[in-house]
């Protein structure tokens, strides 16, 4: 049931933006460092076994796998190699969803995210005091990777038609935990499948 409706939430949430197909890594030779490929078919519980064409099929296939992963919530600040730096496999937060599913598919948002925000920091949120990058922690950032979709992505307007949305799009879903807390922020991704009511 679980994974069955979870599915179906990330299909109706609000767009944050959609995959940036267009984005590729500027490697350099000595860079040369990238993730595995995403495999050119992806079975699960969600949908019927069949290739892997778009990027956006690749994504949203490479992030469904993150969910055989045993990961313990973790946000402390970890030091990270740069580029392709991680914090444990086993620890993480939700936007190493992200960035773990963006690297099945080859790209780096570590680097892309350093890379945009040490030339053009100014858009960048200063919620943490920084005066500039910091790349073992600005990639794992919700704010961030919200200005830096909107800024290389495409931001789309939000609707109830789930005809305006596409597979690969990134949702910033809002929540609370408590009515005395605060909404909390977390990106979640849209995927074709959907559960039946109940």
């Amino acid at each position: 049931m679980r994974h069955t409706c979870l599915a179906a939430l990330l299909s109706q949430l609000l767009v944050l933006g959609t995959a940036l197909a267009g984005l590729r890594s500027a490697a350099t030779d000595g860079d040369q460092q990238r993730a595995p490929a995403a495999s050119p078919h992806f079975s699960s519980p969600f949908v019927a076994r069949r290739p892997l064409h778009s990027f956006a099929d690749r994504l949203v296939a490479a992030a469904l796998e993150r969910l055989k992963h045993f990961v313990i919530y973790d946000g402390s600040y970890k030091k990270i190699d740069y580029p392709m730096g991680d914090v444990s496999p086993f620890r993480g937060v939700c936007t190493d969803v992200v960035i773990r599913s963006y690297r099945r598919v080859g790209i780096d948002l570590q680097k892309e995210v350093h890379l945009d925000m040490r030339a053009n920091f100014e858009p960048y949120p200063k919620h943490w005091g920084l005066k500039k990058p910091d790349t073992n922690i600005d990639h794992r950032r919700v704010p961030n990777l919200r200005v830096f979709f909107a800024r290389h992505g495409k931001q789309l307007p939000v609707t109830n038609d789930p005809a305006d949305y596409r597979p690969g799009g990134l949702a910033r879903i809002s929540y609370h935990r408590s009515s005395r807390d605060g909404a909390r922020v977390r990106p979640g991704w849209l995927s074709r499948p959907r559960c039946a009511q109940a």
